[in-house]
């Protein structure tokens, strides 16, 4: 997204390489560094974000603000799949509960914590585990309303009442909205909605 925005402002391009279909990003002449530093202030001034932006601070050191080389070194670094399972790992350890008044705080939470169990898995048994220690999170009593809550909805959307037998819970709705959607679809019910209702 980062190097389309960039390509769309004219501060680089996709370039091929021979016969091979894959695209890569080229700052233009002149801009590299100015991509490069521009790259590196987004990445956050935060405690949170220190190990990364001393990283990308030293991969432009080592390659010359070589835009490619600086990329492949966060990513590899950043964005493997144990680092971002250890992180989910984290986050779901720390998502806390502190009452009605916190829901939509909590909310925002969960959505965020479920969107990094998307991007590590495409396994929807894992998508239902994580829905399910989210919710896990919350009192006894408000768990089983909204599991009830949701069954009910699910066999009013169905028209079948076995089907809500046959199928896991966390699997009924859909977590959170997708961002990019489909606008003919019209409004979807999501956990989301029936755990803030």
């Amino acid at each position: 997204v980062c190097e389309a925005i960039l390509v769309e402002a004219g501060a680089g391009e996709f370039v091929t390489r021979g016969a091979s279909p894959d695209a890569y990003f080229r700052p233009a002449e002149g801009l590299k560094i100015t991509v490069v530093e521009r790259l590196v202030e987004t990445l956050g001034g935060s405690p949170d974000t220190q190990t990364l932006v001393e990283s990308a601070r030293d991969a432009v050191e080592r390659s010359c603000w070589d835009w490619r080389v600086i990329r492949k070194h966060l990513l590899n670094r950043f964005a493997r799949r144990s680092t971002l399972v250890a992180r989910l790992n984290q986050e779901l350890a720390a998502l806390k509960y502190s009452g009605a008044k916190d829901i939509d705080r909590f909310l925002e939470v969960g959505e965020r914590v479920f969107r990094l169990a998307e991007a590590t898995s495409h396994d929807k048994s894992e998508h239902r585990r994580v829905v399910k220690r989210i919710l896990n999170t919350l009192p006894e009593r408000d768990r089983v309303d909204i599991i009830q809550e949701v069954k009910r909805l699910y066999r009013e959307v169905s028209g079948s009442y076995t089907a809500s037998l046959d199928k896991d819970w966390a699997g009924m709705f859909p977590f959170t909205t997708c961002i990019v959607g489909n606008d003919e679809l019209g409004e979807e019910i999501t956990l989301v909605d029936i755990i803030r209702d």
